[in-house]
């Protein structure tokens, strides 16, 4: 238990600390994030607030949320994003979550809406798990509006030409020729490629709301698939060491960094495999059930301006 009949408040390296000796006669600091004398007795103050709390505190409750949760398909996915969760909210109760806290997290963090929008949902689910009547309030901020970025075809053969890892080239070819998702390409399980008829079922009965019709392999593709194959060490089609891969993002980010394109994601070649068919002229409703869309008006209002005839009627009329 702390003692806190010796809290005070210091600087340390320039920034406000609560320093305290505990029972052993050693000595603790707790950082209060500011360098601002003002704001750091503002937040001691909320300190002192959470030291009367029991119970969980959330660093423990997303420990056991993610012990219950860890078979979910996306788990890889969050774990990347916990890290910076429990850094800043782990020494918290849910009590003392709030609208001040969550915009605090969001400077603490320095990135995109979108990056805190996601870390503070996964934050809200977990405490929510742990009880659903929870005090804690959250404010998740506005996602960014979409950047469109996209790869040309002769930047993907750039891409290509640097995946030196089997399962990393294997990605690249895969993520353009199906545009599937990322979770559901690493998901992929070899029972579900069908070489005979040149077919990849890429959801299953798991995804009740992905109605995706069976993908076509393209030449490309089924080369690299029956090489892969033939090399198999686990059931999963993107493999590493003999293990289902949960996270591509590290690896791909090393090989779009050797080709010179830090700027890109996973996600960006399922982007760009779709805008592809659309500069092909490829009706949108096609391509909406080769993306996996439940409601084609998604794939229209994301797509349809690449398409080669987008607004060329409207333009005829002004033909005069």
């Amino acid at each position: 238990m702390r003692n806190q009949k010796d809290r005070k408040l210091k600087l340390y390296r320039g920034t406000w600390c609560v320093v305290w000796t505990d029972e052993h006669g050693k000595t603790k600091r707790h950082s209060l994030r500011t360098k601002c004398r003002n704001e750091a007795e503002r937040n001691h103050l909320e300190y002192a607030k959470q030291l009367q709390y029991s119970g969980d505190t959330v660093n423990d409750i997303i420990e056991q949320w993610l012990e219950e949760k860890k078979n979910l398909k996306s788990m890889g996915n969050i774990l990347g994003r916990v890290h910076n969760i429990k850094k800043f909210f782990g020494h918290y109760y849910p009590d003392q979550i709030n609208r001040p806290l969550c915009r605090a997290y969001g400077q603490f963090r320095q990135v995109s809406n979108t990056t805190v929008k996601n870390e503070l949902s996964i934050l809200r689910c977990a405490i929510r798990w742990n009880n659903p009547q929870t005090k804690a309030i959250f404010e998740l901020p506005a996602p960014n509006a979409p950047r469109d970025i996209r790869i040309t075809k002769d930047e993907y053969k750039t891409l290509l030409k640097h995946a030196n890892s089997p399962h990393i080239k294997l990605f690249v070819i895969l993520a353009i020729a199906t545009a599937g998702r990322v979770s559901a390409l690493l998901e992929l399980t070899w029972d579900r490629v069908n070489f005979e008829k040149k077919q990849i079922q890429l959801s299953t009965g798991d995804h009740k709301n992905k109605r995706r019709a069976l993908v076509p392999m393209t030449e490309n593709l089924r080369e690299a698939l029956e090489e892969a194959y033939i090399a198999r060490t686990s059931d999963y089609v993107i493999e590493y060491g003999s293990k289902k891969i949960n996270s591509i993002r590290k690896g791909f980010k090393e090989t779009a960094k050797k080709a010179g394109l830090d700027h890109i994601s996973p996600h960006v070649l399922r982007h760009s495999a779709a805008s592809w068919m659309a500069e092909g002229g490829i009706p949108m409703a096609e391509i909406a059930q080769y993306l996996g869309h439940t409601n084609p008006s998604i794939t229209y209002k994301v797509y349809a301006r690449y398409s080669p005839d987008y607004l060329r009627e409207a333009a005829s009329v002004l033909d005069i």
